[in-house]
């Protein structure tokens, strides 16, 4: 059964056929011909999908053809530049994005989210305690209950430089 999955891996297409389509290029399709996308009508559209094979297979060989038409196309030729990565970059940046949204969602409710008074991220214990410590001390200087709009602490190792923005 599981040798069965991998009997086509490193095989060509079922389609080609050397002396027909020459020599074998990964980022084409030899498979039977239909019509574009964009050439479906709407009231065909239908029909259109369900014509299309949705096995895994088919789904790698497609990635598979994308990923050989980009290869191809932006990074073999010789003056390729920076195009292929600037592709990757903003690439992993839009994964990452997705990856950390349930960390950054809560920040858009915020006018100045860099401002936060209640952030614990990548702060300890102990600056969060001497931030606390520091504007409770302000406040009873002042003679008000309320505290001060931002106290920010940072530790750097045995050295506390504590900044004030008001």
């Amino acid at each position: 059964m599981v040798l069965g999955l991998f009997k086509n891996l490193g095989r060509l297409p079922a389609g080609y056929n050397e002396r027909v389509h020459g020599p074998y290029d990964p980022s084409m399709f030899y498979g039977k011909k239909d019509l574009a996308l964009s050439e479906v009508k709407v009231g065909e559209l239908g029909s259109w999908l369900a014509r299309r094979n949705k096995s895994p297979s088919a789904m790698v060989g497609a990635i598979s053809r994308a990923f050989w038409r980009w290869q191809f196309k932006y990074v073999l030729p010789k003056k390729s530049g920076l195009v292929a990565y600037v592709h990757l970059v903003v690439g992993m940046m839009g994964l990452f994005y997705v990856i950390n949204y349930e960390h950054i969602k809560y920040h858009k409710h915020y006018k100045h989210h860099w401002l936060l008074q209640h952030s614990t991220l990548g702060r300890s214990s102990i600056a969060n305690a001497l931030e606390n410590q520091l504007m409770e001390t302000e406040a009873e200087r002042e003679g008000t209950t309320d505290t001060i709009p931002f106290a920010h602490i940072q530790c750097a190792g045995a050295r506390i430089v504590c900044s004030y923005l008001v």
